[in-house]
């Protein structure tokens, strides 16, 4: 049977992958869906009231994303036919994909913590996780569509919601106080300092099984956040495909380049800490002084780490520090996209204060980084230029830009419309509650254990975020 399936702009031309093809030394699986199964899937995709979110249906299509997801990847990895974007772009489904990230977003701020206070934990916590995961599923699968230019323009309406929306994630980044557990994981606190990350814990939740879901909101919160730096860049990159409210969006009312320029300066993605002590050197420390006199006590040596693909530190040596991480290399690219593209750059108003803190991380452009990034070398010209020249003020209205801007209508409407308090009462009642069961969760986690997605799992792709541990659940009896 022939596969007569319209073309399209974006569709690719259609190549012919050998199972036993192999790629970096390893194995290229068969594809984890067919093109059918994806159209399928993607035209099925519906919207869901916040009230919604954690029930059956919707943890049905919790799955369904994760299928598109991990395929859209192998596709992309594999550089075949990317018949996922494709199906996606052509039911139109974009601004839902959108839509539904505001609505865990909203839902994670204002819902979550009246379920932390009254929730059970076992089920209950695991479908609550899964919605923390959700998030992230919807972002790593929006990258692999605005990573082309016409996935950009198929934003259509939502592009200012999704501005808004990156703009919040790189400045809870920027913020990182709802962060601190895994930007702190495995440091020791120094004498005489509290540990914020066991604080905010214990702010967040009381009992045990509640700071572990706060561990786990934050581990995911983090994947989001970094997401959302990938998600921007794309959005920098193919911005002559936005609308001129996106742009403007973009460029003036939040002001990305100030919003990364202090994360390229002061990076959260890379730390400073002591390394524990062996148990030998433990024991020595507790052992009394044979002089009498106090003791001085042996403390681990400092080694930095950065967060590699996969967002877990890993330990780097100092001579590998100016070696560009994928993280880096993004947030460095998105800095040269918006001081180095023509429309931007027409538009965008350097007055001294913009020219003081872009000239701030001068001094990390170096011949190193410039043979990693040699795109890099046209921000060092301008960065050098800037130095030299005095810019001037904003002198009236007319610099300012557009004088009407669009309101994020979804936004407002979950957050002044909806009432939180109720459905998160609902939900304690219905969805995370025991007597909901859980053979959706059980379904869910027979996805993760089948052969076809542990083949493509391992090994882990760049840019994706930790999947959810399976855990087994226990007899609906027994419960």
């Amino acid at each position: 049977m022939s596969d007569d399936r319209p073309t399209h702009s974006w569709t690719l031309p259609q190549q012919h992958l050998n199972i036993a093809e192999e790629s970096d030394g390893f194995l290229i699986g068969a594809a984890l869906l067919t093109p059918e199964d994806a159209e399928r899937l993607a035209e099925n995709l519906r919207s869901f009231r916040p009230d919604e979110v954690g029930g059956r249906d919707w943890m049905r299509q919790h799955e369904a994303l994760q299928r598109l997801n991990m395929q859209a990847h192998q596709s992309a990895k594999t550089n075949s036919d990317e018949f996922v974007v494709e199906a996606l772009l052509t039911f139109e489904k974009v601004s839902l994909l959108v839509k539904e990230l505001l609505v865990v977003e909203a839902w994670k701020e204002k819902a979550l913590p009246h379920l932390l206070e009254n929730m059970d934990r076992g089920p209950a916590s695991m479908r609550c996780y899964f919605v923390f995961y959700h998030e992230a599923v919807l972002c790593n699968l929006l990258e692999t569509i605005l990573f082309h230019d016409y996935g950009v323009e198929a934003l259509q309406d939502s592009v200012l919601e999704f501005v808004d929306y990156c703009a919040r994630k790189l400045t809870k980044l920027n913020h990182r106080q709802s962060l601190e557990i895994p930007l702190r994981d495995g440091m020791d606190v120094e004498p005489g300092e509290s540990n914020p990350a066991g604080s905010a814990v214990e702010e967040g939740a009381s009992a045990p099984a509640h700071r572990e879901l706060v561990a786990q909101l934050q581990e995911t919160e983090l994947s989001v956040c970094l997401s959302a730096l990938r998600l921007a860049r794309f959005l920098a990159e193919h911005i002559e495909k936005m609308p001129l409210s996106g742009f403007n969006r973009l460029v003036e009312v939040h002001d990305v380049l100030m919003l990364i320029v202090p994360l390229v300066d002061n990076p959260p993605w890379a730390r400073r800490r002591r390394e524990k002590l062996t148990r030998e050197e433990e024991q020595e420390n507790q052992e009394p002084s044979k002089d009498g006199k106090k003791k001085k006590k042996k403390r681990g040596k400092h080694i930095w780490e950065k967060l590699d693909e996969n967002n877990k530190w890993s330990k780097v040596d100092a001579a590998d520090l100016l070696k560009l991480t994928p993280i880096e290399v993004n947030a460095w690219l998105l800095v040269f996209f918006l001081t180095c593209t023509t429309e931007i750059r027409k538009s965008y108003h350097l007055n001294s204060f913009r020219k003081a803190s872009l000239l701030r991380i001068r001094k990390f452009i170096n011949d190193m980084v410039l043979d990693q990034l040699p795109v890099l070398a046209d921000v060092q010209r301008l960065m050098d230029e800037l130095a030299v020249v005095d810019v001037p003020e904003p002198s009236g209205l007319h610099n300012t830009g557009l004088m009407m801007q669009q309101v994020a209508r979804e936004r407002e409407h979950l957050m002044t419309k909806v009432d939180w308090d109720q459905v998160a009462q609902q939900a304690l009642q219905n969805q995370f509650s025991r007597a909901h069961g859980f053979e959706d969760l059980k379904h869910i986690s027979d996805m993760y254990t089948g052969d076809d997605v542990l083949d493509f799992l391992e090994p882990r792709k760049m840019g994706e975020v930790e999947e959810p541990s399976i855990v087994e659940l226990p007899d609906e009896e027994a419960a």
